[in-house]
């Protein structure tokens, strides 16, 4: 429940689009430009926690929600609030816990030392992906002390159970961009491989 919580109360990076991929056009799936304004009208709760925000405040990159303080180390300002204009808070899309998004990399457990590399790599354009250009404008404004500070966070949290599911397939599930510009399994996709696994059950009765 957390989980779900946690991927309708954060609207995360910005839609990038990815240009001449070589897979098929299912497989990397463009959302629409732009997302639709915050209300500062409308509060956000969420069950267990003490803590409410508006829509805007939740959304806040130099300053998301954080619903949950007392299960976490102290956030070094790195982590917690970013640092403007270009350094979004990490827990924004990797959480206060570390283990992100679906659209964001699980870093919870990760060492500190890859995590540095990760972003030094990310700043110097040697790493690279659909949102590697977010990516690299926030590392080439961290400091070495902040690369540092955010690894040794991270690094100390421990990855939650089950929040990550790995399923062995033929073939990745067609797929939409949604809501915080995050990825989403397609209705229609779901539906027939539910009816195919109806179908093999009957097929082995």
């Amino acid at each position: 429940m957390r989980k779900l919580i946690w991927l309708l109360a954060f609207a995360c990076l910005p839609t990038v689009a990815v240009a001449q991929n070589a897979g098929p056009d299912w497989a990397y799936p463009v959302g629409p430009q732009g997302a639709p304004p915050r209300d500062a009208n409308k509060i956000l709760k969420v069950p267990g926690s003490d803590k409410q925000y508006n829509e805007v405040s939740a959304n806040d990159a130099f300053g998301p929600a954080d619903w949950f303080p007392n299960e976490h180390a102290p956030m070094p300002t790195v982590v917690a609030t970013g640092k403007k204009p270009d350094v979004r808070a990490c827990s924004l899309c990797h959480l206060t816990t570390g283990d992100g998004h679906p659209e964001s990399a699980n870093v919870a457990g990760l060492s500190a030392a890859y995590i540095q590399r990760a972003l030094r790599e990310f700043a110097n354009g040697r790493r690279k992906n659909n949102r590697s250009p977010v990516m690299a404008t926030i590392a080439k404004a961290m400091t070495p002390d902040e690369m540092r500070e955010a690894g040794e966070y991270f690094a100390a949290r421990k990855p939650a159970a089950g929040y990550t599911k790995v399923v062995e397939a033929a073939e990745v599930p067609k797929s939409f961009i949604g809501e915080g510009a995050m990825r989403f399994v397609s209705p229609a996709t779901r539906r027939s491989r539910s009816a195919a696994a109806s179908s093999w059950c009957r097929r082995t009765r």
